[in-house]
């Protein structure tokens, strides 16, 4: 997986704008069809395939590349319109959203953040997790 160091805001409708370079890489242009669905850590946007069976949603992109994440995944992944950011990766033929975490999911330190599980944790959560579990 490529980290690409993008965050995106969704906006008031629950959309997205995905970079022109992105777009281009995978072959993603004005009104092209595209999938979108979840696994346990990324909601994934991929261009449609009628081949793929396992499709949650199918959407185009408007003109400037934006697309609509359905609701339903918005509220999966607690994402609300003008809070939130979602960090994009990629991978294979697959562009990857994740809920942009800033602060530790514990106590919200911002300090000496590590990923553990796809969850931002500082260093001071941790240590106490590992005492606790010894």
């Amino acid at each position: 997986m490529i980290a690409t160091g993008l965050t995106r805001r969704i906006d008031k409708l629950g959309r997205i704008m995905v970079p022109k370079a992105i777009r281009s890489e995978y072959g993603i242009g004005e009104h092209t069809a595209v999938e979108i669905y979840t696994n346990e850590e990324y909601i994934v946007i991929q261009k449609y395939s009628q081949k793929d069976v396992e499709i949650q949603s199918k959407y185009h992109t408007d003109n400037v590349g934006r697309i609509v994440l359905p609701k339903s995944i918005r509220k999966q992944f607690l994402l609300t319109e003008n809070d939130d950011y979602v960090e994009i990766f990629t991978e294979e033929h697959s562009i990857l959203l994740k809920k942009y975490e800033k602060s530790c999911v514990i106590c919200g330190g911002q300090e000496e953040l590590i990923l553990v599980k796809g969850k931002k944790i500082c260093r001071d959560c941790l240590e106490e997790i590992k005492s606790i579990v010894g």
